[in-house]
């Protein structure tokens, strides 16, 4: 019986595992929902800042600043997620020389080959995300010194049915659903209440913070998802164990019985 009760014991362990998956799979489902519709919104008012840089128009600067976010995250359970997106840094010479934003600490484990100018935690609410979209581009804008700001965003833009990542550079705005609607709404005849060149820095600005914030929310989405897929297959396995074991458990206590049965047909007779 001594064997029965490891048995029981390992079962006992798995099942625990399992509840553990099971709930940290429905949390992930959840984040997952509430940061995509983070990021909805998020794309709808990037899509207006967008119109209005086109609309204002953009100067001519005489220098640039270029730099360089690259997006992970702190937790665990995400498969190979901050290792690829290091290895897609490593694998883009045109993002060489930038000035690199980091954020996500397990990400800054994997850029051992590079010096961050600035390294941040990932966000872990929408109000963390605005913070954070002010301080990098406070620190982009103070590091630029008045030239205009060029920004390349590297992120898990989303994952596959099988939890892989798929990342994607961003160099300006990606394709928007509400971008015809802002433009059209932009459209003449309209009032502007001030110049146009007194009007662009402050709207650059704005763009710039309202791309950081939607790549910000994308990533977190994604992570999410990474997340879901890693669990969702931890519980299927430990289902499986769970099954098996069940199995073993229930096969040897049938064997016991059996040799018990046995033990006492044989008393009888002698």
């Amino acid at each position: 019986m001594t064997t029965a009760r490891a048995l029981g014991q390992r079962l006992g362990a798995w099942r625990s595992f399992r509840d553990i998956a099971r709930a940290t799979r429905t949390l992930a489902a959840v984040q997952g929902q509430r940061w995509s519709a983070h990021a909805n919104q998020a794309a709808l008012h990037l899509a207006w800042t967008r119109a209005l840089v086109e609309h204002f128009g953009t100067s001519t600067p005489e220098h640039t600043a270029r730099g360089v976010l690259v997006i992970g995250t702190d937790l665990g359970l995400c498969g190979r997620l901050n290792a690829a997106l290091a290895a897609q840094l490593k694998a883009s010479p045109e993002l060489e020389g930038r000035a690199l934003i980091a954020v996500g600490a397990r990400l800054l484990d994997e850029l051992r080959d590079f010096e961050p100018v600035i390294s941040l935690p990932a966000p872990a609410s929408l109000e963390a995300i605005e913070q954070l979209t002010s301080r990098i581009a406070t620190a982009l804008e103070t590091a630029a010194d008045h030239a205009e700001i060029q920004l390349s965003i590297l992120l898990t833009a989303t994952t596959t049915h099988d939890g892989h990542p798929i990342l994607e550079i961003w160099r300006d705005a990606p394709e928007l659903p509400g971008l015809a609607q802002a433009r059209r709404s932009l459209a003449p005849p309209i009032v502007d209440l001030c110049a146009p060149s007194r009007a662009r820095e402050g709207v650059a600005a704005l763009h710039l913070r309202a791309r950081i914030a939607h790549a910000l929310c994308v990533a977190a989405a994604s992570e999410a998802a990474a997340r879901l897929f890693t669990m969702s297959r931890a519980h299927e396995a430990s289902d499986r164990s769970i099954r098996q074991q069940e199995l073993d458990l229930r096969k040897l206590e049938q064997e016991a019985i059996t040799q018990d049965m046995l033990e006492v047909r044989g008393g009888s007779r002698s």
